[in-house]
């Protein structure tokens, strides 16, 4: 398994936390050759199970992102929004995102205030669209947005969105791949809604 393509993979579904299924469908695809069934919990937990004669074990990573979800379309076209996790405004200024249907934007500041003195309520999405109708037709209040910057190699490091925790993820479907039979029961959990509160 080839760490950067899977990792590429897994940041191309939409996956914030509390909307994991495509996160979820993708990762199940992936592991399904190597255990014996995969099913999801009522959280959308997914959990790949691989049987074995012995003592039952867990391995577990998270599998939702940050996101923002959008709160308010002003009279502009601009978005407004709140954070799906620990969003922080110096480290999210101008970072380019992606809706669940593909819409684009990027985050952007006020004019009217400095960047030294910039909270969340200070930042907003420009999605490109000359007036709130035009946006509306876009994208609707309550959809959720992620980053949208690639994960590539620089020479042996890999730089990525969201490396915390889907090259945890990754590790979890190297390991199936690698474990050809088990004196163990073995779990490998994907789980939801870390990011917002460790549910």
């Amino acid at each position: 398994m080839d760490i950067l393509h899977t990792l590429q993979l897994l940041n191309a579904c939409h996956g914030p936390s509390g909307d994991e299924r495509e996160l979820a469908a993708a990762i199940q695809t992936l592991a399904a050759p190597y255990v014996h069934d995969c099913y999801t919990d009522v959280m959308g937990n997914l959990i790949c199970h691989k049987k074995g004669p012995g003592s039952r074990v867990l391995f577990c990573a998270h599998m939702d992102s940050l996101g923002c979800m959008i709160t308010h379309i002003e009279k502009e076209g601009f978005l407004r929004f709140c954070k799906i996790g620990g969003l922080h405004p110096n480290s999210i200024l101008h970072t380019p995102v992606r809706f669940k249907n593909g819409v684009q934007g990027l985050i952007s500041l006020d004019e009217r205030v400095q960047v030294k003195d910039m909270t969340l309520d200070d930042l907003y999405i420009d999605i490109g669209a000359h007036d709130a109708d035009e946006a509306k037709a876009m994208v609707q209040v309550g959809d959720t947005a992620v980053y949208n910057t690639p994960a590539f190699a620089a020479g042996d490091r890999l730089v990525s969105p969201y490396m915390d925790n889907r090259i945890s993820c990754v590790v979890l479907l190297m390991a199936m791949e690698q474990l050809q039979k088990s004196e163990n029961d073995l779990y490998f959990v994907f789980t939801t809604q870390e990011e917002v509160g460790l549910r």
